[in-house]
């Protein structure tokens, strides 16, 4: 396939583990670039074994506040 085959390279983060730091379902997992053995480390590894349904974030206020004022 595409994809490397997770058997041969366990510690790297794969397309679909990466997709649930961005889900709108679950967040604050899958931090890791590319290495799974941060997460592991840090406890914020997740791979339920399908991708998410949603990806991205609501922000409130808009994505303009969210620009203007990071920190709020």
């Amino acid at each position: 396939g595409l994809w490397p085959d997770r058997r041969k390279l366990p510690f790297l983060i794969t397309p679909r583990e990466h997709a649930w730091h961005h889900s709108s379902e679950r967040f604050r997992f899958n931090l890791g670039a590319n290495l799974r053995l941060w997460d592991r480390l840090h406890g914020t590894h997740f791979d339920p074994g399908v991708a998410p349904e949603r990806l991205g974030v609501e922000v409130p206020g808009g994505i303009l506040r969210a620009v203007l004022l990071p920190a709020k």
